[in-house]
């Protein structure tokens, strides 16, 4: 089981998307992280996601200067648990949402 992180833009649609065949991922500035982000917001190691033991996403804090939001824009302090396809901000311009790799996506729309 893996974890997919989408930057998503003003109307809720990918614009990049990312794809890890692991269960712990990184993001911030730092090059070293899985997700880098360049937002002068964001700290170098800003947050994780991972897969619980019991197949859960966990979204992580890494006591970051500006904090993290949830899909409500409420501070998720250290850590919290978030549902696929959640929306998280890492206090910053850019949005995030979480998936696990097995994560349903939406039929194909027709098109004449």
């Amino acid at each position: 089981m893996g974890i997919v992180i989408e930057i998503i833009g003003r109307h809720k649609r990918p614009l990049q998307t990312y794809v890890f065949d692991k269960s712990e991922i990184s993001i911030g500035r730092g090059y070293a992280n899985d997700v880098i982000l360049h937002d002068t917001y964001v700290d170098g190691q800003h947050a994780s996601v991972s897969i619980t033991d019991d197949g859960r996403l966990h979204l992580t804090d890494h006591n970051s200067l500006n904090g993290t939001l949830d899909s409500s824009h409420n501070p998720i302090g250290k850590s919290c648990d978030i549902s696929p396809g959640d929306e998280f901000i890492p206090v910053s311009y850019t949005h995030l949402r979480a998936h696990e790799t097995r994560y349903t996506i939406s039929y194909s729309v027709f098109c004449l």
